[in-house]
């Protein structure tokens, strides 16, 4: 009786063992063990092909029995059934809905930074005022470490006042990152580092 793990490696589409253990980064014959000793299978290897190939640890290690080919889904029959040419016309096109989730994913982000940019500005003009008053020693002659710990007081101070608890460890944060922007220096362990214009 063949192992599901078998059946499932060729329902991947990997017709010889050598090409999935490839592809998955075990030892060809680690593999091939696994496959005619599936009760033998490392636990953490046993896990990871369990959730590579979305079925229960148990089908993996032979506990339980499962006809592989009903875990096919409808989407997977109908790929299947497709010719070599409109299979490669379907992984071209995901590959092109994969970009453009990134791209987009990466505009998000960009546009985040920017509400952050913005927020930043905003606060750093309220500190500076009221710094100017409190602090004018400060405000003129303190150094870039110096402003950036200060600012970054008064920032933690407002986020208590707003009693949100994501504030401080998120948002704090990221106007911590739009402040290092806004004045081109970067974290280096405990070092302000400024960046190469």
């Amino acid at each position: 009786m063949t192992s599901a793990l078998l059946n499932l490696r060729k329902q991947a589409g990997f017709k010889n063992a050598k090409d999935f253990a490839a592809a998955e980064g075990i030892a060809e014959a680690t593999y091939a063990r696994y496959e005619s000793s599936p009760e033998k299978i490392p636990l953490k290897s046993a896990w990871q092909l369990a959730d590579r190939f979305g079925v229960p640890i148990d089908v993996i290690v032979g506990r339980r029995a499962v006809d592989v080919a009903s875990l096919r889904g409808r989407v997977q029959e109908a790929y299947e059934a497709l010719s070599d040419r409109s299979r490669a016309s379907l992984d071209d096109y995901l590959a092109f809905l994969a970009q453009r989730d990134e791209r987009e994913a990466r505009e998000r982000e960009a546009r985040e930074r920017r509400r952050y940019d913005a927020v930043c500005y905003r606060l750093e003009q309220v500190f500076l005022a009221g710094l100017e008053e409190d602090d004018p020693n400060l405000f003129a002659f303190g150094t870039g470490e110096r402003m950036r710990a200060a600012f970054e007081a008064y920032v933690n101070r407002r986020a208590d006042e707003l009693q949100e608890p994501d504030v401080r460890s998120t948002s704090t944060k990221q106007i911590m990152a739009a402040y290092d922007r806004a004045h081109s220096t970067s974290r280096n362990g405990d070092m302000l580092v400024r960046k190469s214009q």
